[in-house]
């Protein structure tokens, strides 16, 4: 009796946990999407704050109302990357790099403080909580005794950090694709070797006899075949070149970001340079929103690069 009593209670643990992990996973891959949603927030309330600044215009728009819409839909979409690092400590998180477990910590801290806010909202009482962080040197001043700072610097500190990790990567692959490149041209040259190299080999003899059948066609065949494997590489190279310059506007509106949060932790801390912090604070945040779009439809144009790249043409029935 007992012992069926825990099989059922073990199978309901499961079934439970399973339900939580799926709906986890759906959360994590709903936030993707809404990081165009979010850049789309953040560039309405940046404009709308430089609007403000003409009082001809500023008057006739009902800032009152917009502004709680704006912040209510990115305290949404806080929850869902929430569910990113969520996710994340779900599978294996030790085996993972430290930028990525630092990125992701700093991810769940700042999702339980989206939610500390969105009960808030719904007048759940945090003011015990809140007095404790008030007590705090210093940084008592600051929401949360600056936690909240502190995890978005770090969360974009581990960004900045795997962006120069992926650009390294991106000019490995450029050095590699240009020395194919040269391989190509001579084709005749480049085939001979691969055979010699695969020949002793018997754990490739499959593309030993690959070659070997790619070495005996005509000049003319193996020109039309390398010429095709050119297309395709010049395609990959006019992507690489994107992604790079991709990544150089990811690094400096990163850069952007992290100054913004780190001048204004020092204004609200210091109390100097009040007069100047609004101003900055919109520069800033115009920039960011601007090479914000202009990354958004680089990327665009990448995607479509990738699905339209050429597909490696076939020689004598064989796809290498």
């Amino acid at each position: 009796m007992i012992h069926s009593i825990k099989n059922q209670f073990n199978s309901a643990s499961n079934f439970a946990y399973g339900q939580f992990q799926s709906g986890i996973d759906l959360g994590a891959k709903i936030s993707v999407k809404l990081d165009d949603v979010k850049l789309l927030i953040e560039t309405t309330e940046t404009s709308l704050k430089l609007i403000g600044l003409i009082s001809d215009i500023s008057k006739f728009i009902p800032f009152e109302t917009i502004f709680p819409f704006l912040k209510d839909g990115k305290r949404i979409i806080g929850i869902f990357l929430g569910l990113r690092s969520i996710k994340f400590f779900m599978e294996k998180p030790l085996e993972k790099s430290w930028k990525l477990i630092a990125l992701n910590v700093a991810g769940l801290s700042l999702f339980c403080f989206t939610i500390i806010d969105v009960l808030a909202r719904f007048k759940v009482d945090f003011s015990p909580i809140h007095s404790v962080f008030k007590r705090v040197l210093v940084f008592g001043i600051l929401p949360f005794a600056g936690l909240i700072n502190l995890s978005t610097i770090t969360l974009l500190g581990m960004v900045f950090l795997m962006t120069l990790d992926k650009q390294k990567r991106l000019n490995q692959e450029e050095t590699k694709w240009k020395q194919r490149q040269n391989d190509f041209s001579n084709f005749k040259i480049f085939t001979d070797l691969k055979v010699e190299s695969y020949r002793f080999k018997a754990e490739q003899q499959d593309k030993s006899k690959k070659w070997t059948a790619i070495q005996g066609s005509s000049k003319e065949a193996l020109k039309l075949y390398f010429d095709g494997r050119k297309l395709r590489l010049n395609s990959k190279l006019q992507i690489n070149r994107l992604q790079k310059t991709s990544t150089r506007i990811s690094l400096l509106s990163t850069s952007i970001k992290i100054s913004s949060i780190v001048f204004s932790t020092f204004v609200i801390v210091s109390g100097v340079g009040f007069p100047v912090l609004f101003g900055t604070t919109l520069t800033l945040a115009v920039l960011k929103c601007s090479l914000g779009l202009g990354n958004y439809f680089l990327k665009r144009r990448i995607t479509h690069l990738n699905s339209n790249l050429p597909k490696n043409p076939i020689l004598s029935g064989l796809s290498i």
